[in-house]
């Protein structure tokens, strides 16, 4: 990866790795989605669900080693994107994809045809991982972390001019679909989660706010393929 210094240089490393999805380059929409995002959309309600804060932020506390006292430096920012992967028909159900930590949704790459025959795929880059923007952010809190994620996804979900969709996450993705799920539930059909860490203790939290939720703790992302293909049928969400 160190090779690739340009975007030219990506670009053509993303096409020599569509040959091997079964879809081929000319079928997979490779782009950024643009939004505009500030303190205010993570720092807006960084106080939800304070009841629930000492669950919820557990992860997030040991993985930053932070005080949540301390204070939040974030240097203003206006334009950001997410690097996203469109593929699949238009008319079947919307599925989106977020990958695991310091990833790219092109982690997904072998499940790409499939997927695509009964579904219209997004697979996303997250905020600082893959061809993603990669803002300056100081994180000072756990609650301010998860709504970097959370907001700038729900940011993309609008600029992308989609309603409602399912969302498979693997490994740190779960965790972030989680997250998502509890705060735009209106926006998620199902939620599927692949080897996921750090996901609620209380899971009937995820089961209240969302309609249907599917756990999967053996499979990793490239061996994943026979669980969301089930997805297709409108009567189960995870085999």
């Amino acid at each position: 990866l160190s090779c690739l210094q340009s975007d030219k240089d990506l670009d053509d490393a993303e096409r020599e790795l569509f040959k091997y999805t079964g879809l081929g380059p000319e079928k997979i929409n490779s782009h950024a989605v643009q939004f505009k995002f500030s303190q205010k959309d993570w720092d807006l309600n960084a106080g939800f669900v304070e009841e629930e804060q000492q669950k919820t932020s557990s992860f997030w506390s040991w993985c930053c080693c932070s005080s949540s006292n301390e204070e939040v430096k974030y240097e203003g920012m206006t334009n950001c994107h997410l690097w996203t992967y469109e593929f699949g028909k238009i008319d079947k159900p919307t599925l989106v994809m977020v990958h695991g930590y310091q990833s790219s949704g092109l982690i997904f790459y072998k499940m790409f045809k499939e997927l695509s025959e009964n579904f219209h795929v997004y697979c996303i880059d997250l905020l600082g991982m893959g061809r993603s923007a990669r803002p300056k952010f100081e994180v000072r809190t756990s609650e301010h972390l998860e709504l970097f994620y959370v907001n700038s996804i729900e940011k993309w979900r609008e600029a992308a001019g989609i309603k409602s969709f399912t969302m498979v996450g693997h490994g740190f993705g779960a965790y972030v679909a989680s997250k998502y799920s509890l705060h735009y539930h209106e926006c998620v059909d199902q939620l599927v989660m692949l080897s996921p860490f750090g996901v609620e203790q209380d899971f009937e939290l995820l089961k209240i706010s969302t309609a249907k939720v599917g756990f999967c703790d053996k499979c990793a992302a490239g061996s994943a393929l026979g669980c969301l293909v089930c997805l297709a049928c409108p009567c189960t969400i995870l085999c």
